[in-house]
């Protein structure tokens, strides 16, 4: 059975499945949990390299773009676990100040204490003028130079499965200082729009 067939049979009714032959049935059934699995547990997905994304991180990028109100945060920070097993959430905060965010990803370290890549989510408020306020949220990856090559492939080979799994588009890969100027941040996320 292709792909294609299966597809059409997810949007059938259950009493269509029980027209099908059975090996039909057992093959689209298992294809379904598949996809429900999928879909509903992508943060369980492993990256090409191995590295699972925690849920937390999905949770923390949902509360950083629905959340209102006081509970309303600025930026997520996430980093890949000592073991490197798993992608986790280092630190969100409500901070607006976008200075003391940009020094958390300077000052990263890994366990050995050499500076350490991250991955962040930060809401980027700008105005277009006449067009009114807008604010973005942009994917970063913070990947500095000086980190250990091992250390950088494995937050490279992983960085789609969680922009994927956090559902970011807009995006930075930076791996100097200048990369992650503020002017940088509103020119990504109003596509060269904002001033």
């Amino acid at each position: 059975m292709n792909v294609i067939f299966a597809d059409m049979c997810l949007l059938l009714d259950i009493s269509t499945y029980f027209t099908l032959q059975s090996s039909q049935v057992l093959l689209v059934i298992l294809f379904s949990f598949s996809i429900n699995d999928k879909s509903y547990k992508s943060y369980k997905m492993a990256s090409a390299s191995g590295v699972l994304i925690d849920q937390d991180c999905v949770t923390a990028a949902n509360d950083l773009r629905f959340a209102k109100g006081s509970s309303k945060i600025k930026f997520v920070i996430f980093k890949i676990t000592d073991d490197e097993q798993r992608v986790v959430v280092e630190e969100s905060s409500p901070d607006t100040e976008y200075e003391t965010f940009r020094q958390k990803l300077l000052s990263a370290v890994d366990k050995s204490g050499k500076s350490a890549p991250r991955y962040a989510l930060y809401d980027v408020d700008y105005d277009l003028g006449e067009d009114g306020k807008r604010t973005k949220t942009i994917f970063i990856s913070w990947v500095p130079q000086t980190s250990p090559i091992k250390l950088r492939m494995l937050y490279a080979s992983t960085m789609e499965y969680l922009k994927k799994a956090v559902n970011m588009s807009v995006f930075i890969h930076a791996d100097d200082q200048e990369d992650i100027e503020w002017e940088e941040l509103v020119k990504t996320a109003s596509g060269g729009k904002a001033k």
